[in-house]
């Protein structure tokens, strides 16, 4: 880099100054382009650190039947069977699961997402999720509770986005709450929009880490990896599916006492009348369900 040659008696401090700030700009630059390359590097590694764990228990369970079946010493019809294919099926919905949140992260990245906005009554949705994923607190111990201060909502919205910011945010309250614990969903009208608070007595979130919540991987600290499973982008994906619904979302918490989350729907109306008659489903058994919740219990059925 060429420096001009100043005549004056301050020429060399204007010099020595000018090559600090360039050498300054330079590590800036440098500093962020590290930056860039430690998240990507964090990404690899959780993303693979994800895949590994439950590609890995399902290839050993594949390889035991492998050998047991060369030695004639494994009965296919065998409990012990139905008990390693369950396990299998587990992982399997895990890996889906981690996938599905890629995808849909990249979508909404490049502004490649689908939405269909329908009429629905907000209220029956969000109890039949409810329904579904209290069954699922119970397997782990713990109670899950709906309440609203509405009956009927009407709220134009795409369902599917709905749906998977209501599966995240359950299925975090149940991962991060201990057994005897509860969780509560509550319905309250505020008449122009309409909050669906998820509240939880589980472990809570440390304040330093409040601030990044809802950044890509910033509850995967040793710690949490250690004990609860998950890839660290289920609030960012809810976060964008908030906004996509022209909603938003706050998160309230302290270490030691759980956490509340309240998301914010605007109770807009599609043009068309039609308020969709089956907005309530069971969704006991359902596969998404399933998907959602496969990193938190022991089981599936």
């Amino acid at each position: 880099m060429l420096y001009r040659i100043l005549s004056n008696p301050n020429g060399k401090e204007k010099i020595i100054r000018n090559k600090y700030m360039s050498l300054r700009k330079k590590n800036e630059n440098l500093q962020k382009n590290y930056n860039k390359f430690d998240f990507k590097t964090e990404f690899l590694s959780n993303i693979s650190h994800e895949f590994n764990t439950p590609l890995t228990l399902i290839l050993s369970i594949l390889q035991f039947m492998e050998i047991s079946a060369e030695k004639e010493i494994y009965n296919y019809d065998s409990e012990k069977c139905e008990k390693y294919i369950g396990i299998m099926k587990k992982n399997c919905f895990r890996l889906i699961k981690l996938t599905n949140n890629i995808i849909e992260l990249s979508k909404i990245a490049n502004n490649e997402i689908n939405s269909t906005f329908m009429n629905y009554n907000i209220v029956n949705i969000v109890k039949g999720i409810s329904l579904s994923s209290a069954n699922y607190a119970e397997k782990k111990g713990i109670g899950l509770t709906f309440d609203t201060s509405i009956e009927k909502k009407i709220v134009s919205c795409d369902k599917e986005m709905l749906e998977k910011i209501m599966l995240n945010l359950l299925s975090n309250a149940v991962k991060f709450t201990e057994p005897g614990g509860n969780i509560k969903v509550r319905i309250e009208d505020k008449l122009d929009s309409v909050d669906v608070l998820v509240s939880d007595t589980g472990i809570g979130i440390p304040e330093y880490k409040l601030k990044e919540i809802f950044s890509p991987f910033a509850q995967m600290d040793k710690s949490f990896r250690r004990n609860h499973e998950g890839c660290g982008i289920g609030l960012t994906l809810v976060k964008a599916l908030v906004e996509l619904l022209g909603g938003k979302i706050k998160l309230y918490s302290k270490l030691g006492e759980g956490t509340n989350v309240v998301v914010n729907i605007p109770t807009n109306v599609a043009d068309n009348s039609i308020i969709l008659k089956n907005d309530f489903i069971s969704y006991y058994n359902d596969e998404k369900v399933k998907i959602e919740f496969s990193d938190i219990c022991s089981f599936i059925e």
